[in-house]
């Protein structure tokens, strides 16, 4: 494997365009399977952070996208920083979108990039944690510039 043709760096403007960025306000982590911590319920709440901050980015087929996370967790209680990721992820994916809301489709088809998050179109990656005195996550997404 050549990993010298990995670009790592996700400020490197000339392989990837920051297209949004926003706080959660929150850290949570996905499969909790008690009735009150549905995926689903996370992924909703997750959509209604990202909204305000989702412009028009331009859709085309075949964009690429690159996952910038970090969250910050707050007291000594156990917290898998690699279970982060799959809900913000899921959360832009079109598939769950329809899936989880089918009545308020609309409401969140701005936040579709992607139909599955598959390696082709999501093959980046970066999730940071750190205790932190409250719960947070900043999530920056970036389109991966073909070249």
């Amino acid at each position: 494997m050549d990993k010298s043709k990995v670009n790592w760096n996700l400020d490197d403007v000339n392989g990837y365009r920051k297209i949004y960025d926003f706080d959660l306000g929150f850290a949570v982590t996905y499969g909790d399977t008690r009735s009150e911590h549905l995926d689903s319920v996370k992924r909703n709440k997750i959509r209604d952070k990202a909204l305000p901050s989702m412009g028009c980015f331009p859709k085309e087929k075949g964009n690429m996208f690159a996952f910038r996370i970090i969250v910050e967790k707050a007291g000594n209680r156990l917290f898998d920083v690699d279970n982060v990721s799959k809900l913000i992820i899921d959360a832009f994916c079109e598939k769950l979108i329809r899936k989880d809301n089918p009545e308020a489709y609309q409401k969140y088809s701005a936040l579709s990039l992607y139909l599955d998050d598959n390696i082709t179109l999501v093959p980046m990656l970066q999730v940071y944690g750190r205790r932190s005195n409250q719960d947070n996550t900043f999530v920056e997404i970036f389109q991966v510039i073909k070249s």
